[in-house]
Formats: C-alpha cells, sequence, structure tokens
C-alpha cells in the first residue's frame, strides 16, 4: 500500500472526536463458527446483508465471514458455474453449499472498543484493508461498524434501522 499523508479536510475534524459508537450498527447479527455453510447463505439473503462476525461461546470476536469468503471457498473447490437455481432476485444465485462456517471465516484482524473515534477507526481499517470490524465491550461484541458508516457519516447519511423500515 502507498504511504498515506494525513491530510484533514476542515468537515472532518470532527471524526477525531466523534465516537464509533454514534455510527454503528449495534446488535449487529452474528454466527457462530459451526453454523452450516447453507444456513449462513439464507441468513445473507434473508437479512439483505454481506457480512457477519464470528463469536465463540463467550460472544468474543473469533472472525468475519462474508458473501465473498463463499465465493472464494466455491472458486477454490473448482466450481465456477453460475447456476440460477433457487435465485432469489437479480444478481443473486444460489448453488449448493456445504460446510461450516469454520471452514471459510477469516481469522478477525482486530476488534475496537466503542469508544474509538471515527478517524482511529477509518485509519485503522485502511491500514489493514478491512471493511468492516467488531465493536467491543468488555471483549464481547455489541456492534459492528463498516466503512459504509463512515462513508454515510462523512456524507451527513442516517440509516434507519431495517426494523423500523419494515413497519412502516
Amino acid at each position: 500500500m502507498a504511504k498515506m499523508k494525513i491530510v484533514p479536510a476542515p468537515q472532518l475534524l470532527a471524526a477525531d472526536h466523534t465516537r464509533i459508537a454514534d455510527i454503528m450498527t449495534r446488535g449487529a447479527i452474528t454466527v457462530r463458527a459451526d453454523l452450516g455453510l447453507e444456513q449462513l447463505v439464507g441468513l445473507f439473503l434473508e437479512q439483505d446483508i454481506s457480512r457477519v462476525p464470528v463469536i465463540d461461546d463467550d460472544d468474543r470476536a473469533i472472525g468475519f465471514v462474508s458473501k465473498t469468503d463463499l465465493v472464494f471457498d466455491q472458486h477454490e473447490r473448482g466450481d465456477t458455474e453460475v447456476s440460477q437455481l433457487g435465485a432469489s432476485g437479480r444478481g443473486q444465485h444460489a448453488h449448493e453449499v456445504s460446510g461450516l462456517v469454520r471452514d471459510v471465516m477469516t481469522p478477525v484482524a482486530f476488534t475496537l472498543p466503542a469508544t474509538t473515534t471515527i478517524g482511529e477507526a477509518a485509519r485503522r481499517m485502511l491500514a489493514d484493508n478491512v471493511h468492516a470490524v467488531p465493536v467491543t465491550e468488555d471483549g464481547r461484541v455489541i456492534g459492528l461498524v463498516s466503512a459504509t458508516d463512515i462513508m454515510a457519516w462523512v456524507a451527513g447519511v442516517q440509516f434507519e434501522p431495517a426494523a423500523a423500515a419494515a413497519a412502516r
């Protein structure tokens, strides 16, 4: 990665004073390592999400699993055919998948406490080339902060929680 020079724009100075607790997804969906990949695919499609933290029995982050991990796993196994079987919408193709989340997950690079500033989270995510990070309190996952959350904050966009939108 090219060496970066941080030049704060005046409107972004608040990034080093605003906590990720203000922008993170609270109560993010999590999964266990022994969840079947077929169930994971169903979860991704039903919840319209692309990644989830993987937690242990103490709710501590041990990894991340994403749609990209599933595609990579299928490719590694030689499955390069695109199937319409079970497709649930445009751009969504369901394949038969087998195995467990632990077989395809990426070990968690790091977690961040909710008190971390948006600026620090963004710099850390950029340095480690990650798109999302579990947010923890006392070591337990309490939420998720993503690059999309940070971009939305920069753009002044506030997302309505999915449950509230579904209730309308």
